[in-house]
């Protein structure tokens, strides 16, 4: 990462380089480039592939570089969206952006309805309602890993059988954060109380069956 970039701190760039970005980044959701993802607590998520790099190389907003618009996308739009959707939006980032960058630009939540404006479809507003509403646990992450059992199986003698391991974790959005901490004070992360784990065992067949299963359930739920 450059120099220039490390500098850079989202949030104080002009009104003109905002407006770019949030433009760039709707072409880019719709065009299916960025993916969207709603987090246990109902706050939306950008993922921008690093093909972005080079596919937005004649994009760039006047003045800035690559590494400054993701800043912008991350720390900043994110944190516009979150403010948005909040029951005070203007307590909302004040109290999660930093100082310096609302003492550089005080006309930051004016930027609150743009990016709501610009990016909160219908259906991406009601995602994130019910991630907010509901009491029950929800999709927090989803692994897998191939294995192999080795199984004696008797008359048909030992077997190397491939087999994958899926792992679903799951949270309550409204249950309490825990903030683990090292014995020096770095922190590790967040996590909950009643996180749950749940792991999955299934042949490669049984899991192409279980796609299937899925695919159906959504192509009914779309009649």
């Amino acid at each position: 990462m450059s120099e220039e970039a490390t500098r850079f701190i989202p949030g104080v760039e002009s009104e003109e380089q905002f407006d770019s970005v949030l433009n760039l980044l709707a072409g880019w959701i719709n065009a299916g480039a960025v993916e969207i993802d709603i987090d246990s607590d109902g706050d939306i998520q950008f993922t921008l592939p690093d093909e972005l790099n080079e596919l937005m190389s004649t994009q760039l907003p006047k003045g800035l570089v690559y590494e400054q618009v993701q800043g912008i996308v991350k720390s900043e739009i994110e944190a516009l969206l979150a403010a948005g959707q909040s029951n005070n939006p203007g307590r909302f980032i004040k109290r999660f952006v930093p100082d310096e960058v609302l003492e550089r630009n005080p006309r930051l939540e004016s930027r609150i309805e743009k990016a709501q404006q610009t990016l909160m479809t219908p259906i991406l507003t009601d995602r994130v309602l019910l991630r907010k509403a509901t009491t029950g646990f929800v999709l927090d992450d989803l692994s897998c890993k191939m294995m192999t059992y080795h199984i004696d199986s008797g008359n048909a003698g030992k077997r190397d059988i491939p087999c994958v391991s899926i792992e679903f974790s799951f949270v309550k959005p409204d249950s309490t954060p825990i903030y683990l901490v090292r014995s020096r004070g770095k922190s590790l992360g967040i996590s909950r109380g009643d996180n749950m784990s749940v792991v999955l065992e299934m042949h490669k067949e049984d899991l192409k069956q279980l796609i299937e299963k899925l695919e159906q359930m959504f192509e009914k739920l779309a009649e």
